[in-house]
């Protein structure tokens, strides 16, 4: 038993009648425990943060296992680069193994809040005649929290909105893909594009 941590060296002597020998080895006491730290712990949806172990010697661990809500372990090193493709809360546990072999484990449950707006828009007529106006219903959630909306109306148009309505002039024929990109009071952002939505068409009598 040591009385404390730290290196000890220790020596192994071996005698057999009058000969022996000895070798002296150092052993190394630590109790190195799990910790870590996030870049960013409301970050928007799919953007990257980076989790980081804290308050532990590097040069004493040999293994780092993430695991996110209970999943499987992942093992990249004393970093680990993560995004969230959904809104909600996500535990974090962080289990390090040191070069004796002793492991500890530390888990934050909702240590990361992942938020941000989803897209989604309609028109309220889907086509028209030439210089006809198109008005966009805006179906985006969560209602109440979006501040900007950008359209790109396909025609080679765009515009940003701070409120509704939107709504736009085509004046040229064809069918237009409409995208819609929304940014939330946490500046989040999210877009959706709705491919062929738009005919705008110009009859001819004869």
């Amino acid at each position: 038993t040591y009385p404390a941590l730290g290196t000890y060296n220790v020596t192994l002597t071996v005698t057999n009648g009058g000969c022996s020998h000895s070798i002296t080895l150092p052993v190394t006491l630590v109790a190195e425990l799990a910790d870590f730290t996030a870049s960013e712990t409301t970050p928007c949806k799919d953007e990257v943060i980076t989790i980081t172990a804290v308050n532990s010697d590097a040069a004493n661990i040999y293994q780092y296992d993430w695991s996110v809500n209970g999943g499987p372990p992942q093992s990249p090193g004393r970093s680990i680069s993560l995004s969230f493709p959904n809104n909600g809360s996500y535990s974090i546990t962080l289990t390090i193994t040191d070069n004796n072999g002793c492991v500890d484990t530390k888990t934050i449950n909702n240590y990361i809040t992942v938020t941000g707006p989803l897209a989604n828009f309609a028109p309220a007529n889907a086509g028209g005649c030439q210089n006809s106006n198109v008005t966009f219903n805006d179906l985006s959630t969560p209602a109440g929290t979006i501040t900007q909306w950008r359209f790109d109306f396909g025609d080679g148009n765009s515009q940003t909105f701070t409120s509704p309505p939107f709504t736009h002039q085509y004046v040229d024929t064809g069918l237009f893909n409409v995208k819609l990109t929304v940014t939330d009071n946490l500046g989040c952002t999210h877009d959706t594009t709705i491919s062929s939505l738009i005919r705008i068409t110009a009859p001819q009598a004869g």
